[in-house]
Formats: structure tokens, C-alpha cells, sequence
């Protein structure tokens, strides 16, 4: 089934009693599971709903369409990882670098851990990407990333920080999600993670060396 163009991705509402958001609890985790069993081409509204035992008109008083059920879905992923990395990047008991290679562990770890949920939101994931909500997501990752270089690398030019920070997470996000659509053995996810990382290790150090020039 085609994904529309244009569809609306943002909730109805949001849930504001116990049981609201036990309904809204319930029915993403049998959208997860409808999308796991059946795919994205036959996710369906319905599916969902009868999955969760509830009326379809209850679906639709908080996902106006599938697309919306489907970007909750990659959004909450999109928030953990966000979420794992940001306590990554603030802490001070490791060096930058060996914090620049925790975090690019983590995001292809977590891929790997939803994989099976990513890889069948397919052409879905785009819509999502194309998505306010997803560039609303990607901006605050963007603010954690430059604070982070801001830290590891003082002397940079502002500037060099906000093209370095928009790079890494573009490379990032692209690595990660070919390596997700190749649905790699779990040693060959480590691998594409460990040359990612000393890439990013390389890059940033070369920044810093150029800098000292």
C-alpha cells in the first residue's frame, strides 16, 4: 500500500487520564506488533485496532491515520536513542573521543535492537524524515551535537562547529540506516559500528589538528 504524499502525521489529541493512556499504551504496542507480523504494506488502521481490542473509531480519536501511527512509532525510537546519546555526549568521566565512539556505538546498537521495527516502517520512515516533527527532532539533536564539539574542540570557529556537527549526524543517521536495511548478523553490525566510530574519532581529531596549525 502506497503511502500518500501529504498525510497527516500528528495526533488527534493527547491522552490526559490513566485510561486515555492506557488505550494509546495498548495500541502502539499492537501496532508494533501488526508491523512486525504483517509489514508495512498491510498495516492498516483496522489491523492495529483489532490487535488492540479496541473500536476503530477509539484509534481514530488519537491517530487521525496509519502514517500517524507509524511515525509515533519511529519517533519513539528517534527519542531513546536521542535521549542515550545526549547522556553520552554530557558526561565528564570519559574523554571526548571515547565519547564520540560510545555514542556511535549506542545509535547502531539501538538500530540493531528496533531493527525489525525500522526496517519495515521502509518508505514510512521517509514520510517521517520529511516531517516538522522530524526536523524538530533532528534541531535538538543539533544543539546537543554543537555543545558537545563546542566542549571537545574550544577553539573551533563557530561556524566549522555547526558544519562538523550537521555532517556527523547526517552520516550518522545515513550509515546507520543502510546498515539496518542490509539486516546485518549482529558481528557485522558491530563492525560497520567500530569503522563509523574511528571515522568520526579520525575526523575529529584532524579538526583539531588543523585548528593547532
Amino acid at each position: 500500500m502506497p503511502l500518500p504524499k501529504k498525510a497527516t502525521i500528528a495526533p488527534r489529541k493527547k491522552p490526559q487520564q490513566a485510561r486515555s493512556i492506557q488505550t494509546v499504551a495498548g495500541i502502539l504496542e499492537a501496532a508494533v506488533r501488526v508491523l512486525k507480523r504483517d509489514g508495512v504494506d498491510q498495516f492498516t488502521t483496522v489491523r492495529v485496532a483489532e490487535e488492540a481490542g479496541v473500536s476503530v473509531g477509539s484509534l481514530y480519536q488519537y491517530f487521525p491515520n496509519r502514517e500517524a501511527l507509524l511515525f509515533r512509532l519511529q519517533a519513539a525510537g528517534w527519542r531513546t536513542t536521542v535521549g542515550y546519546v545526549q547522556e553520552i555526549l554530557k558526561s565528564p568521566r570519559i574523554t571526548p573521543l571515547e565519547r564520540v565512539r560510545a555514542a556511535v556505538l549506542t545509535v547502531f546498537r539501538t538500530d540493531e535492537e528496533e531493527g525489525d521495527v525500522r526496517a519495515a516502517l521502509g518508505e514510512a520512515g521517509a514520510l517521517a524524515r520529511d516531517s516538522p516533527q522530524a526536523k524538530a527532532q533532528y534541531d535538538r539533536g543539533q544543539v546537543q551535537a554543537v555543545a558537545f564539539l563546542k566542549e571537545a574542540l574550544p577553539d573551533l570557529d563557530g561556524a566549522d562547529i555547526a558544519f562538523m556537527a550537521d555532517f556527523m549526524s547526517s552520516a550518522l543517521a545515513a550509515i546507520a540506516q543502510r546498515a539496518t536495511e542490509r539486516k546485518l548478523l549482529p558481528e557485522e553490525g558491530e563492525r560497520w559500528a567500530k569503522a563509523t566510530a574511528d571515522m568520526f574519532c579520525l575526523y575529529v581529531e584532524a579538526a583539531a589538528s588543523r585548528n593547532k596549525a
